[in-house]
Protein backbone atom coordinates (compact mmCIF):
# COMPACT_ATOMS: atom_id res chain seq x y z
CA UNK A 1 0.00 0.00 0.00
CA UNK A 2 2.88 2.51 1.00
CA UNK A 3 4.72 1.75 -2.05
CA UNK A 4 1.08 2.03 -4.36
CA UNK A 5 0.78 5.55 -2.62
CA UNK A 6 4.14 6.93 -3.53
CA UNK A 7 3.55 6.34 -7.60
CA UNK A 8 -0.66 7.12 -7.63
CA UNK A 9 -2.35 10.13 -7.13
CA UNK A 10 -5.00 9.58 -4.53
CA UNK A 11 -8.26 9.64 -6.83
CA UNK A 12 -6.73 6.99 -8.28
CA UNK A 13 -8.88 3.58 -8.83
CA UNK A 14 -6.10 1.43 -7.60
CA UNK A 15 -5.25 3.74 -4.52
CA UNK A 16 -8.78 4.22 -3.52
CA UNK A 17 -9.40 -0.19 -3.53
CA UNK A 18 -5.74 -0.71 -1.71
CA UNK A 19 -7.69 1.25 1.04
CA UNK A 20 -10.75 -0.52 0.72
CA UNK A 21 -8.64 -3.52 0.99
CA UNK A 22 -7.01 -2.46 4.27
CA UNK A 23 -10.57 -1.58 5.69
CA UNK A 24 -11.81 -4.93 5.06
CA UNK A 25 -8.71 -6.54 6.24
CA UNK A 26 -8.64 -4.56 9.67
CA UNK A 27 -11.45 -6.19 10.91
CA UNK A 28 -10.52 -9.79 10.15
CA UNK A 29 -7.18 -9.03 12.02
CA UNK A 30 -7.17 -6.53 14.59
CA UNK A 31 -3.41 -7.24 15.03
CA UNK A 32 -3.15 -5.04 11.64
CA UNK A 33 -3.14 -2.04 13.42
CA UNK A 34 -0.83 -2.42 16.10
CA UNK A 35 2.27 -2.95 13.47
CA UNK A 36 1.57 -0.63 11.26
CA UNK A 37 4.36 1.54 10.99
CA UNK A 38 2.72 4.89 11.24
CA UNK A 39 0.15 6.48 14.01
CA UNK A 40 -3.52 4.83 13.02
CA UNK A 41 -6.64 4.91 15.49
CA UNK A 42 -10.03 2.42 14.75
CA UNK A 43 -12.99 4.08 16.07
CA UNK A 44 -16.60 3.20 16.09
CA UNK A 45 -18.10 6.00 14.25
CA UNK A 46 -21.28 7.23 16.92
CA UNK A 47 -19.30 6.63 19.73
CA UNK A 48 -15.84 7.73 18.66
CA UNK A 49 -14.94 5.26 21.42
CA UNK A 50 -11.27 3.92 20.40
CA UNK A 51 -11.20 0.11 19.75
CA UNK A 52 -7.68 -0.08 18.58
CA UNK A 53 -4.47 1.79 17.72
CA UNK A 54 -0.68 1.15 16.36
CA UNK A 55 2.29 1.25 18.72
CA UNK A 56 3.08 4.53 16.61
CA UNK A 57 0.24 6.34 18.07
CA UNK A 58 0.39 5.49 21.57
CA UNK A 59 3.76 6.45 21.74
CA UNK A 60 2.93 9.92 19.91
CA UNK A 61 0.47 9.96 22.45
CA UNK A 62 2.52 8.49 25.52
CA UNK A 63 -0.19 6.63 26.62
CA UNK A 64 -0.76 3.18 27.61
CA UNK A 65 -2.98 0.82 25.08
CA UNK A 66 -5.14 0.22 28.03
CA UNK A 67 -5.62 4.40 28.74
CA UNK A 68 -6.15 4.55 25.67
CA UNK A 69 -9.18 2.38 24.85
CA UNK A 70 -11.40 4.33 27.31
CA UNK A 71 -10.95 7.22 25.26
CA UNK A 72 -12.60 8.72 22.32
CA UNK A 73 -10.71 10.54 19.37
CA UNK A 74 -12.84 13.77 20.37
CA UNK A 75 -10.33 13.80 23.53
CA UNK A 76 -7.14 14.14 20.95
CA UNK A 77 -8.82 15.64 18.05
CA UNK A 78 -11.62 18.64 17.24
CA UNK A 79 -14.93 17.32 16.84
CA UNK A 80 -16.00 19.42 14.11
CA UNK A 81 -12.84 17.57 12.49
CA UNK A 82 -14.10 13.98 12.87
CA UNK A 83 -15.37 13.22 9.83
CA UNK A 84 -14.29 11.47 6.42
CA UNK A 85 -11.75 14.09 4.97
CA UNK A 86 -7.81 14.94 5.03
CA UNK A 87 -6.60 17.64 6.80
CA UNK A 88 -2.80 18.49 5.45
CA UNK A 89 -2.08 20.09 8.51
CA UNK A 90 -3.82 19.99 11.75
CA UNK A 91 -3.60 19.54 15.80
CA UNK A 92 -3.49 16.59 17.62
CA UNK A 93 -3.89 17.30 21.92
CA UNK A 94 -2.38 15.39 23.77
CA UNK A 95 -2.84 14.82 27.81
CA UNK A 96 -0.34 16.67 29.71
CA UNK A 97 1.59 17.26 26.65
CA UNK A 98 2.09 20.15 24.10
CA UNK A 99 -0.19 19.36 21.30
CA UNK A 100 1.58 18.18 17.98
CA UNK A 101 0.93 18.75 14.15
CA UNK A 102 0.46 17.04 10.81
CA UNK A 103 -1.16 15.25 8.25
CA UNK A 104 -4.70 13.87 9.33
CA UNK A 105 -6.76 11.59 7.28
CA UNK A 106 -10.17 9.90 8.05
CA UNK A 107 -11.88 7.00 6.44
CA UNK A 108 -15.35 5.68 7.07
CA UNK A 109 -16.06 2.10 6.39
CA UNK A 110 -18.85 -0.36 7.42
CA UNK A 111 -18.36 -3.77 8.56
CA UNK A 112 -21.35 -6.30 9.60
CA UNK A 113 -24.05 -3.58 9.82
CA UNK A 114 -21.22 -1.68 12.31
CA UNK A 115 -19.77 1.61 11.30
CA UNK A 116 -16.28 2.65 11.42
CA UNK A 117 -13.46 5.42 11.15
CA UNK A 118 -10.27 4.86 10.03
CA UNK A 119 -7.81 7.60 11.00
CA UNK A 120 -4.27 7.97 10.29
CA UNK A 121 -2.09 10.54 11.40
CA UNK A 122 1.45 12.10 9.92
CA UNK A 123 3.12 14.40 11.89
CA UNK A 124 5.15 17.00 10.42
CA UNK A 125 7.39 19.81 11.62
CA UNK A 126 6.18 23.21 12.29
CA UNK A 127 8.80 25.35 11.32
CA UNK A 128 8.67 24.08 7.67
CA UNK A 129 5.14 23.86 7.03
CA UNK A 130 3.81 26.58 4.91
CA UNK A 131 0.54 26.99 6.88
CA UNK A 132 2.43 27.25 10.24
CA UNK A 133 1.22 30.67 10.99
CA UNK A 134 -2.39 30.53 10.52
CA UNK A 135 -1.96 27.01 13.06
CA UNK A 136 -0.43 29.21 15.45
CA UNK A 137 -2.99 31.69 14.79
CA UNK A 138 -5.34 29.21 15.37
CA UNK A 139 -4.56 27.51 18.05
CA UNK A 140 -6.12 28.45 21.88
CA UNK A 141 -2.82 27.50 23.78
CA UNK A 142 -0.45 30.31 24.08
CA UNK A 143 2.65 29.71 22.10
CA UNK A 144 6.09 31.31 22.16
CA UNK A 145 9.01 30.13 20.03
CA UNK A 146 12.28 30.65 21.71
CA UNK A 147 15.76 30.16 20.11
CA UNK A 148 18.76 28.39 21.45
CA UNK A 149 19.56 32.14 23.34
CA UNK A 150 16.39 31.90 24.76
CA UNK A 151 15.04 34.87 23.16
CA UNK A 152 11.49 35.15 22.02
CA UNK A 153 11.61 34.65 18.21
CA UNK A 154 7.50 34.23 17.45
CA UNK A 155 4.38 34.11 19.29
CA UNK A 156 0.70 33.52 18.59
CA UNK A 157 -2.45 35.47 19.68
CA UNK A 158 -3.93 33.35 22.37
CA UNK A 159 -0.19 33.74 24.14
CA UNK A 160 -1.32 37.81 24.17
CA UNK A 161 -4.74 37.14 25.30
CA UNK A 162 -3.40 34.59 28.28
CA UNK A 163 -1.13 36.88 29.60
CA UNK A 164 -2.23 40.45 28.69
CA UNK A 165 0.79 41.51 27.65
CA UNK A 166 1.94 43.13 24.35
CA UNK A 167 3.86 41.90 21.40
CA UNK A 168 6.58 44.48 21.02
CA UNK A 169 7.11 43.74 25.25
CA UNK A 170 7.85 40.38 24.29
CA UNK A 171 9.29 39.75 20.58
CA UNK A 172 13.47 39.64 20.58
CA UNK A 173 13.33 39.54 24.90
CA UNK A 174 15.41 37.01 26.79
CA UNK A 175 13.30 34.26 28.75
CA UNK A 176 14.75 35.47 31.76
CA UNK A 177 13.44 38.91 31.68
CA UNK A 178 10.24 37.40 30.51
CA UNK A 179 9.85 35.87 33.81
CA UNK A 180 10.04 38.59 35.72
CA UNK A 181 6.46 39.76 34.61
CA UNK A 182 4.47 36.83 35.30
CA UNK A 183 4.78 37.99 39.20
CA UNK A 184 6.08 36.98 42.83
CA UNK A 185 9.84 35.95 43.85
CA UNK A 186 8.35 32.11 44.34
CA UNK A 187 6.99 32.33 40.72
CA UNK A 188 10.42 33.81 39.52
CA UNK A 189 12.34 30.97 40.59
CA UNK A 190 9.63 28.20 39.69
CA UNK A 191 10.28 29.66 35.86
CA UNK A 192 13.98 30.67 36.22
CA UNK A 193 14.75 27.00 37.47
CA UNK A 194 13.27 25.92 34.47
CA UNK A 195 14.46 28.02 31.82
CA UNK A 196 17.87 27.14 33.31
CA UNK A 197 16.97 23.49 32.44
CA UNK A 198 16.12 24.87 28.59
CA UNK A 199 20.06 26.10 28.55
CA UNK A 200 21.23 23.17 29.28
CA UNK A 201 18.81 21.57 26.00
CA UNK A 202 16.23 19.31 28.69
CA UNK A 203 12.67 19.51 27.94
CA UNK A 204 10.05 21.00 30.14
CA UNK A 205 7.84 18.53 31.98
CA UNK A 206 4.26 20.54 32.60
CA UNK A 207 4.20 22.87 35.42
CA UNK A 208 1.67 25.07 37.26
CA UNK A 209 1.94 28.29 38.09
CA UNK A 210 -0.13 31.21 39.65
CA UNK A 211 -0.72 34.42 37.62
CA UNK A 212 -3.08 37.17 38.20
CA UNK A 213 -6.02 35.37 38.58
CA UNK A 214 -5.49 32.54 36.88
CA UNK A 215 -3.72 29.31 36.75
CA UNK A 216 -1.71 28.96 34.06
CA UNK A 217 0.30 25.35 32.76
CA UNK A 218 3.58 25.63 31.42
CA UNK A 219 5.61 23.17 29.46
CA UNK A 220 8.01 23.29 26.26
CA UNK A 221 10.32 20.91 24.27
CA UNK A 222 13.22 21.18 22.02
CA UNK A 223 13.43 20.44 18.27
CA UNK A 224 17.01 19.38 17.62
CA UNK A 225 16.53 19.69 14.05
CA UNK A 226 16.29 23.76 14.11
CA UNK A 227 17.75 24.00 18.04
CA UNK A 228 14.15 26.31 18.93
CA UNK A 229 12.23 25.86 21.75
CA UNK A 230 8.56 25.58 21.55
CA UNK A 231 6.70 26.64 25.08
CA UNK A 232 3.15 26.25 25.45
CA UNK A 233 0.73 28.14 27.86
CA UNK A 234 -2.13 26.89 28.79
CA UNK A 235 -4.94 28.07 30.94
CA UNK A 236 -6.06 25.55 33.10
CA UNK A 237 -8.40 28.07 35.61
CA UNK A 238 -11.85 26.62 34.70
CA UNK A 239 -10.01 23.02 35.03
CA UNK A 240 -8.43 24.06 38.65
CA UNK A 241 -12.34 25.70 39.65
CA UNK A 242 -13.97 22.62 38.66
CA UNK A 243 -11.22 20.39 40.30
CA UNK A 244 -12.02 22.79 43.43
CA UNK A 245 -15.63 22.35 42.94
CA UNK A 246 -15.53 18.39 42.48
CA UNK A 247 -13.26 18.04 45.34
CA UNK A 248 -15.81 20.11 47.70
CA UNK A 249 -18.30 18.34 46.35
CA UNK A 250 -16.42 15.02 47.37
CA UNK A 251 -16.33 16.45 50.49
CA UNK A 252 -19.15 17.25 51.10
CA UNK A 253 -20.66 13.89 50.25
CA UNK A 254 -18.61 12.78 52.20
CA UNK A 255 -19.58 14.64 55.24
CA UNK A 256 -23.66 14.40 53.81
CA UNK A 257 -23.00 10.34 54.06
CA UNK A 258 -21.31 10.00 57.41
CA UNK A 259 -23.44 12.64 59.30
CA UNK A 260 -26.47 11.48 58.12
CA UNK A 261 -29.25 9.55 60.53
CA UNK A 262 -30.00 7.16 57.96
CA UNK A 263 -27.88 3.96 57.43
CA UNK A 264 -26.08 4.76 53.62
CA UNK A 265 -24.43 1.30 52.33
CA UNK A 266 -23.41 0.06 49.48
CA UNK A 267 -24.09 -3.24 47.33
CA UNK A 268 -21.74 -4.99 44.80
CA UNK A 269 -24.06 -5.86 41.99
CA UNK A 270 -21.95 -8.93 41.23
CA UNK A 271 -21.53 -10.71 45.08
CA UNK A 272 -24.73 -9.24 46.49
CA UNK A 273 -22.38 -8.07 49.35
CA UNK A 274 -22.12 -4.76 51.67
CA UNK A 275 -18.70 -2.72 49.89
CA UNK A 276 -19.13 0.49 52.46
CA UNK A 277 -21.19 1.85 54.85
CA UNK A 278 -21.77 5.03 57.12
CA UNK A 279 -21.68 4.89 61.08
CA UNK A 280 -25.43 5.12 61.19
CA UNK A 281 -25.43 2.09 59.95
CA UNK A 282 -23.62 0.72 63.49
CA UNK A 283 -26.29 2.86 65.62
CA UNK A 284 -29.24 1.28 63.94
CA UNK A 285 -28.03 -2.41 63.92
CA UNK A 286 -26.15 -2.59 67.37
CA UNK A 287 -22.50 -2.89 65.73
CA UNK A 288 -18.96 -2.44 67.23
CA UNK A 289 -17.85 -1.83 63.63
CA UNK A 290 -18.38 -1.93 60.03
CA UNK A 291 -15.91 -4.79 59.85
CA UNK A 292 -18.32 -7.56 60.05
CA UNK A 293 -20.98 -6.03 58.09
CA UNK A 294 -19.36 -6.00 54.92
CA UNK A 295 -18.88 -9.55 54.58
CA UNK A 296 -22.79 -9.82 54.87
CA UNK A 297 -25.82 -10.06 51.72
CA UNK A 298 -28.89 -7.62 52.63
CA UNK A 299 -30.62 -10.94 53.77
CA UNK A 300 -28.02 -11.88 55.85
CA UNK A 301 -29.18 -8.88 58.32
CA UNK A 302 -33.45 -9.54 57.93
CA UNK A 303 -35.01 -12.05 59.60
CA UNK A 304 -35.85 -15.38 57.58
CA UNK A 305 -39.54 -14.49 56.45
CA UNK A 306 -40.47 -10.74 56.10
CA UNK A 307 -44.49 -9.59 57.06
CA UNK A 308 -46.19 -10.93 53.95
CA UNK A 309 -44.37 -14.49 54.60
CA UNK A 310 -42.40 -14.38 51.46
CA UNK A 311 -38.50 -15.10 52.58
CA UNK A 312 -36.03 -12.59 52.69
CA UNK A 313 -33.44 -13.71 50.49
CA UNK A 314 -36.27 -14.19 47.63
CA UNK A 315 -37.42 -11.25 48.19
CA UNK A 316 -34.21 -8.69 48.68
CA UNK A 317 -33.34 -10.31 45.08
CA UNK A 318 -36.28 -9.35 43.59
CA UNK A 319 -35.99 -5.63 44.57
CA UNK A 320 -32.43 -5.62 43.67
CA UNK A 321 -33.35 -6.45 40.28
CA UNK A 322 -35.64 -4.21 39.95
CA UNK A 323 -33.41 -1.24 40.40
CA UNK A 324 -30.82 -2.41 38.08
CA UNK A 325 -33.21 -2.54 35.34
CA UNK A 326 -35.04 0.70 36.37
CA UNK A 327 -32.85 2.59 38.40
CA UNK A 328 -34.99 3.18 41.41
CA UNK A 329 -36.90 1.82 43.76
CA UNK A 330 -38.30 2.13 47.27
CA UNK A 331 -40.39 -0.14 49.77
CA UNK A 332 -40.71 -0.90 53.61
CA UNK A 333 -38.78 -4.07 54.98
CA UNK A 334 -38.12 -5.54 58.23
CA UNK A 335 -34.36 -5.66 59.69
CA UNK A 336 -32.91 -7.27 62.87
CA UNK A 337 -30.25 -5.57 65.04
CA UNK A 338 -27.43 -7.47 66.44
CA UNK A 339 -29.67 -8.21 69.93
CA UNK A 340 -31.93 -10.16 67.92
CA UNK A 341 -34.75 -7.26 67.99
CA UNK A 342 -36.82 -6.97 64.50
CA UNK A 343 -37.41 -3.45 63.17
CA UNK A 344 -39.55 -1.68 60.68
CA UNK A 345 -37.78 0.26 58.03
CA UNK A 346 -38.09 1.88 54.52
CA UNK A 347 -35.44 1.45 52.32
CA UNK A 348 -34.19 3.56 49.03
CA UNK A 349 -32.47 1.54 46.22
CA UNK A 350 -30.97 3.07 43.63
CA UNK A 351 -28.48 1.94 40.85
CA UNK A 352 -25.26 3.62 39.96
CA UNK A 353 -22.44 3.09 37.24
CA UNK A 354 -19.12 3.37 37.78
CA UNK A 355 -16.17 2.44 36.15
CA UNK A 356 -18.05 -0.37 34.15
CA UNK A 357 -19.67 -1.61 37.15
CA UNK A 358 -23.29 -1.57 38.61
CA UNK A 359 -23.23 -0.27 42.54
CA UNK A 360 -26.49 -0.54 44.24
CA UNK A 361 -27.11 2.27 46.80
CA UNK A 362 -29.39 1.64 49.79
CA UNK A 363 -30.03 4.20 52.04
CA UNK A 364 -32.25 2.49 55.72
CA UNK A 365 -34.53 4.90 57.18
CA UNK A 366 -35.47 3.41 60.77
CA UNK A 367 -39.61 3.57 61.19
CA UNK A 368 -39.67 2.38 64.74
CA UNK A 369 -40.63 5.72 66.25
CA UNK A 370 -43.11 6.63 63.53
CA UNK A 371 -44.74 3.65 63.55
CA UNK A 372 -44.84 3.87 67.26
CA UNK A 373 -46.01 7.30 67.04
CA UNK A 374 -48.60 6.49 64.24
CA UNK A 375 -49.99 3.34 66.27
CA UNK A 376 -50.33 5.96 69.41
CA UNK A 377 -52.13 8.38 67.26
CA UNK A 378 -54.68 5.38 66.44
CA UNK A 379 -55.37 4.33 69.51
CA UNK A 380 -55.61 7.88 70.36
CA UNK A 381 -58.14 8.41 67.40
CA UNK A 382 -60.04 5.39 68.62
CA UNK A 383 -60.29 6.53 71.91
CA UNK A 384 -61.80 9.48 70.70
CA UNK A 385 -64.10 7.80 68.13
CA UNK A 386 -65.69 5.82 71.08
CA UNK A 387 -66.35 8.76 73.36
CA UNK A 388 -67.40 11.00 70.29
CA UNK A 389 -69.70 7.74 68.90
CA UNK A 390 -71.37 7.05 72.61
CA UNK A 391 -71.42 10.90 74.14
CA UNK A 392 -75.24 11.96 75.31
CA UNK A 393 -74.07 15.21 73.47
CA UNK A 394 -74.42 15.69 69.75
CA UNK A 395 -71.26 16.44 68.23
CA UNK A 396 -70.43 17.57 64.57
CA UNK A 397 -67.74 18.82 62.66
CA UNK A 398 -68.75 21.65 59.81
CA UNK A 399 -66.31 22.76 57.43
CA UNK A 400 -67.17 25.33 54.40
CA UNK A 401 -70.46 25.99 56.45
CA UNK A 402 -70.92 21.96 55.59
CA UNK A 403 -71.41 18.61 57.90
CA UNK A 404 -68.84 16.30 57.68
CA UNK A 405 -69.08 14.14 60.64
CA UNK A 406 -72.28 13.60 63.06
CA UNK A 407 -72.31 11.33 66.12
CA UNK A 408 -75.63 8.75 66.74
CA UNK A 409 -76.79 11.00 69.28
CA UNK A 410 -77.05 14.06 66.81
CA UNK A 411 -79.68 11.94 64.79
CA UNK A 412 -81.87 11.09 68.33
CA UNK A 413 -81.52 15.24 69.11
CA UNK A 414 -82.78 16.45 65.57
CA UNK A 415 -84.69 13.25 64.61
CA UNK A 416 -82.78 12.87 60.96
CA UNK A 417 -81.07 10.39 59.64
CA UNK A 418 -77.16 10.76 59.40
CA UNK A 419 -77.63 10.34 55.56
CA UNK A 420 -80.04 13.91 55.75
CA UNK A 421 -77.56 15.51 58.16
CA UNK A 422 -74.75 15.20 56.41
CA UNK A 423 -72.81 17.85 53.54
CA UNK A 424 -76.01 20.03 54.56
CA UNK A 425 -75.32 23.75 55.87
CA UNK A 426 -75.47 23.78 59.61
CA UNK A 427 -78.07 26.24 58.95
CA UNK A 428 -81.03 24.01 57.52
CA UNK A 429 -81.20 22.88 61.38
CA UNK A 430 -81.36 26.05 63.55
CA UNK A 431 -84.22 27.71 63.97
CA UNK A 432 -85.51 30.55 61.30
CA UNK A 433 -85.14 33.69 63.84
CA UNK A 434 -81.26 32.20 64.87
CA UNK A 435 -79.65 31.88 61.15
CA UNK A 436 -78.63 35.22 61.28
CA UNK A 437 -76.81 35.20 64.35
CA UNK A 438 -75.75 32.21 64.54
CA UNK A 439 -73.98 32.51 60.98
CA UNK A 440 -72.35 36.03 62.11
CA UNK A 441 -71.11 33.73 64.94
CA UNK A 442 -69.72 31.06 62.92
CA UNK A 443 -67.52 33.34 60.52
CA UNK A 444 -65.90 34.85 64.21
CA UNK A 445 -65.58 31.75 65.24
CA UNK A 446 -63.82 30.71 62.13
CA UNK A 447 -61.20 33.19 62.05
CA UNK A 448 -60.39 32.81 66.21
CA UNK A 449 -61.64 29.70 67.89
CA UNK A 450 -58.70 28.99 69.55
CA UNK A 451 -60.31 29.24 73.14
CA UNK A 452 -64.18 26.97 73.43
CA UNK A 453 -66.81 29.74 73.12
CA UNK A 454 -70.25 28.41 74.29
CA UNK A 455 -74.06 30.20 73.37
CA UNK A 456 -77.45 28.94 73.60
CA UNK A 457 -79.87 28.86 70.24
CA UNK A 458 -83.13 26.92 68.84
CA UNK A 459 -82.45 24.56 66.76
CA UNK A 460 -85.86 22.32 64.65
CA UNK A 461 -86.14 18.78 64.56
CA UNK A 462 -87.60 17.05 61.40
CA UNK A 463 -91.03 16.90 63.04
CA UNK A 464 -91.08 20.81 63.57
CA UNK A 465 -90.12 20.61 66.76
CA UNK A 466 -88.40 23.41 68.50
CA UNK A 467 -85.48 22.58 70.93
CA UNK A 468 -83.68 24.33 72.87
CA UNK A 469 -79.94 23.61 72.91
CA UNK A 470 -76.06 24.54 75.07
CA UNK A 471 -73.61 24.79 71.79
CA UNK A 472 -70.04 24.57 72.76
CA UNK A 473 -67.74 25.43 68.88
CA UNK A 474 -63.75 24.87 68.68
CA UNK A 475 -61.32 25.06 65.78
CA UNK A 476 -60.12 21.80 64.85
CA UNK A 477 -58.20 19.88 62.48
CA UNK A 478 -59.99 17.58 59.96
CA UNK A 479 -58.99 15.24 57.24
CA UNK A 480 -55.71 18.21 57.36
CA UNK A 481 -58.21 21.27 56.96
CA UNK A 482 -59.43 23.55 58.97
CA UNK A 483 -62.75 22.45 61.00
CA UNK A 484 -65.24 23.52 63.37
CA UNK A 485 -66.21 21.22 65.99
CA UNK A 486 -69.30 21.98 67.59
CA UNK A 487 -71.01 19.90 70.33
CA UNK A 488 -74.73 20.10 70.65
CA UNK A 489 -76.81 19.80 74.60
CA UNK A 490 -80.57 19.27 74.52
CA UNK A 491 -81.89 21.87 77.60
CA UNK A 492 -85.35 21.99 76.67
CA UNK A 493 -86.53 20.36 79.23
CA UNK A 494 -83.86 21.89 81.75
CA UNK A 495 -85.42 25.58 80.26
CA UNK A 496 -89.25 24.12 81.09
CA UNK A 497 -88.93 23.23 84.18
CA UNK A 498 -86.41 26.73 84.94
CA UNK A 499 -89.94 28.40 83.19
CA UNK A 500 -91.81 26.46 85.76
CA UNK A 501 -90.00 27.46 88.54
CA UNK A 502 -89.84 30.95 87.38
CA UNK A 503 -93.88 30.68 87.26
CA UNK A 504 -94.63 29.25 90.78
CA UNK A 505 -92.51 31.73 92.52
CA UNK A 506 -94.73 34.45 90.94
CA UNK A 507 -97.27 32.97 92.46
CA UNK A 508 -96.16 32.04 95.80
CA UNK A 509 -94.72 36.28 95.90
CA UNK A 510 -98.42 37.38 94.56
CA UNK A 511 -99.88 34.64 97.37
CA UNK A 512 -97.99 35.84 99.87
CA UNK A 513 -98.36 39.57 99.06
CA UNK A 514 -101.86 39.17 99.33
CA UNK A 515 -102.49 37.50 102.64
CA UNK A 516 -102.91 39.02 105.83
CA UNK A 517 -101.34 36.06 107.16
CA UNK A 518 -97.20 36.13 108.54
CA UNK A 519 -95.45 33.88 106.25
CA UNK A 520 -91.97 32.94 106.66
CA UNK A 521 -89.41 30.89 104.28
CA UNK A 522 -86.62 29.45 106.46
CA UNK A 523 -83.67 27.26 105.77
CA UNK A 524 -82.86 24.95 108.49
CA UNK A 525 -84.27 27.15 111.16
CA UNK A 526 -82.94 30.31 109.65
CA UNK A 527 -84.94 33.61 108.06
CA UNK A 528 -84.26 33.99 104.59
CA UNK A 529 -87.32 35.86 103.68
CA UNK A 530 -91.17 36.89 104.64
CA UNK A 531 -94.21 38.87 103.25
CA UNK A 532 -94.87 42.34 104.58
CA UNK A 533 -97.88 40.83 106.58
CA UNK A 534 -95.12 39.15 109.01
CA UNK A 535 -93.18 42.10 108.84
CA UNK A 536 -96.38 44.36 109.44
CA UNK A 537 -96.97 41.83 112.42
CA UNK A 538 -93.73 41.94 114.26
CA UNK A 539 -92.62 45.40 113.62
CA UNK A 540 -89.28 43.73 112.18
CA UNK A 541 -87.60 45.23 109.10
CA UNK A 542 -86.19 43.02 106.33
CA UNK A 543 -82.91 43.58 107.09
CA UNK A 544 -83.57 42.56 110.87
CA UNK A 545 -85.34 39.28 110.18
CA UNK A 546 -82.68 38.14 107.97
CA UNK A 547 -80.89 35.14 108.95
CA UNK A 548 -82.22 34.91 112.38
CA UNK A 549 -83.05 32.23 114.05
CA UNK A 550 -86.97 31.76 113.74
CA UNK A 551 -87.44 30.66 117.63
CA UNK A 552 -86.43 33.88 118.40
CA UNK A 553 -89.84 35.38 117.13
CA UNK A 554 -92.08 32.13 118.31
CA UNK A 555 -91.09 31.35 121.59
CA UNK A 556 -90.38 33.34 124.34
CA UNK A 557 -87.18 33.99 126.09
CA UNK A 558 -88.28 33.62 129.52
CA UNK A 559 -89.56 30.37 128.63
Amino acid sequence: FERTRMFLPQNHEVYTNQWANILNNILMDSAIIKVLPFPVFLAERESLLILQASAEALDILQLSEKELLTMKMSNFIAQKNIKPQTLDFTELHRPNKPSCFGKLIIKDFEESGQSYLLITFEPKSLEKNTDFKSLLEGTKDGVLIVNKSLKVIELNPAFLAITALKREDIIGKSGFVLAKKFGSQKVLGVLLKNLKKMVLGKSIEEYQIPYKDKTLAISSGLNFKTNLYYVTIRDISENKRSQTALKDSENLYKTLFNSSKDAIMTIDAETMKFSSGNMAILKMFGLNNLDDFLTKNPWEISPKMQKDGSRSKDKALVYINIALEKGFTQFEWEHIRSNGEIFPVVVTLTNIKTEGKNIIQAIVRDLTKEKLHKKAIYESEEKYKILVESSNDGIFIIQNEMIKYANPKMTKITGYSPKEILNKSFLEFIAEEEKERISSLYKNSSVNTKEPRNYQSVSISKQGKRIIVDVTIISIQYHGEAAIQVILRDITKQKEAEKALAESEEKFKFLSKSTFEGIIVHQNGFIIDANEAFYNMTGYSKEDAFGKNLIDYIIDKED
